[in-house]
């Protein structure tokens, strides 16, 4: 993959994670610093379109969200089924810039979450090599406030690895739960903040220990934060975390990782030297 390949696919994740209504390509490019790449971004989302309307047409919805908390938007859209030996697949529960996750059954009966690229088997070497770095980082950690991996695999080409059920759904879900009704008393203000504070110093505990193994998340925002229950929360989704020392490809020059509302000033480009702990900027 040249370069400009490597923007333009990394631009495709950011417009992934953009809340609509989303900018023109012009304008998209151009708040990014990359007018040149409108014309290869509009190709490359047409192409991703085509994909998973051919996806929706070949399989047809997949009916109602699970019960594993609120699903992300779109989540039961472009993600085809699939079959894992040892497993049974109860459905989609979110899809995202890099990878698809579905709702499985192991043979012991046990609910766990699958995830697998999102182009499947049509994901390039690239793609292959950063969910494998996913995989890497997430095996490294054993936290409370992580989201626990519990098995690697691949069959027919199609790589995955499963992880633990989260039954809460993620903190951008259920923001709202968070912030006091109009004319809320006084204790009620503070409940509600120390609830938050709780949850804040429990996804500190999980990046400080990722932090301790040289791995920066950087992506870190209420979307990847789980709730197992309302005081217990875990991080989850390296897919863009990076380890000391090693840079993948698909991370050019010119192209931050992560969520623009996020991002931590020393993230910007041309801010220099970027050090593990900017995460807790998030």
């Amino acid at each position: 993959m040249n370069e400009e390949a490597a923007r333009v696919l990394e631009l495709c994740f950011a417009w992934d994670e953009t809340p609509h209504p989303r900018p023109t390509p012009h304008a998209f490019c151009a708040a990014r610093g990359c007018p040149e790449l409108e014309g290869p971004l509009v190709v490359a989302l047409e192409r991703l379109a085509a994909h998973d309307a051919a996806h929706r047409a070949m399989w047809g919805p997949f009916g109602s969200p699970t019960p594993h908390g609120p699903p992300d938007d779109d989540a039961d859209e472009g993600a085809p089924p699939i079959t894992v030996p040892g497993f049974e697949v109860l459905g989609p529960i979110g899809r995202g810039g890099m990878g698809v996750v579905y709702r499985v059954r192991d043979g012991a009966g046990r609910e766990l979450a699958l995830k697998t690229v999102r182009t499947g088997l049509h994901a390039d070497r690239d793609e292959r090599d950063r969910f494998l770095e996913e995989v890497r980082c997430t095996a490294a950690l054993d936290h409370p406030n992580v989201v626990r991996l519990y098995s690697v695999g691949s069959t027919g080409g199609l790589d995955y690895f499963t992880l633990e059920l989260v039954p809460g759904g993620s903190l951008a879900a259920c923001l709202a739960n968070y912030v006091p009704a109009k004319g809320a008393g006084r204790a009620e203000h503070s409940r509600r903040q120390r609830a938050v504070a709780a949850l804040m110093a429990g996804a500190a505990r999980g990046v400080h220990h990722a932090h301790t193994h040289n791995i920066t998340h950087r992506d870190l925002k209420p979307a990847n934060l789980l709730l197992r229950t309302d005081a217990h929360v875990c991080v989850a989704d390296f897919g863009l975390a990076r380890r000391a020392g090693r840079e993948l490809s698909l991370t050019c020059t010119g192209q931050t990782p992560g969520t623009p509302h996020y991002m931590t000033p020393e993230k910007s480009p041309g801010a220099g030297a970027r050090r593990p702990t900017c995460g807790h900027w998030a």
